[in-house]
């Protein structure tokens, strides 16, 4: 069972993703390899309340609102989750620039309403220990970060 902890200050960011030699390694500065130690600074949360728990942060992307999610259970970060709500097709081209320029390709697929119009866009790239998924609404833009790694 997770609890919601909210982060106090807010920070902001530029670069969404971070990539190296083809691969993502982190989303909004976090990465499966953040401390909690880190984590606990960052979130101003004790650490040890850490554990199987979601923390959650209001941030500021191209200096629009966007909030962070990072669930975590007993042992490691489990997915780090970015959502945004302002200047989502900004935001997205800066990810499929920054995707692209890194040779990472995405796959994708439309969910389609009953008279045919586009009501999400979805896509997605598998690493050898995490998967991305990049969804875009009318309303927001979601990016998950998911650690694949066992253990």
């Amino acid at each position: 069972m997770y609890d919601k902890k909210n982060m106090v200050r807010p920070f902001s960011y530029n670069d969404i993703l971070y990539c190296v030699n083809g691969e993502v390694k982190s989303l909004a500065s976090l990465s499966f390899t953040t401390s909690f130690d880190d984590l606990s600074n960052l979130f101003n949360i004790d650490r040890n309340m850490i554990y199987n728990n979601i923390l959650k942060k209001n941030i500021n992307i191209y200096d629009n609102n966007a909030e962070i999610n990072v669930f975590i259970s007993e042992k490691k970060i489990e997915q780090i989750t970015l959502n945004i709500t302002n200047n989502i097709d900004m935001s997205l081209s800066s990810i499929f620039k920054n995707l692209e320029n890194n040779n990472i390709a995405l796959e994708d697929e439309n969910i389609e309403a009953s008279d045919g119009s586009i009501l999400a866009e979805i896509y997605s790239h598998y690493g050898d220990k995490y998967k991305l998924v990049i969804t875009k609404t009318k309303d927001e833009l979601s990016i998950d970060y998911v650690n694949l790694k066992i253990n």
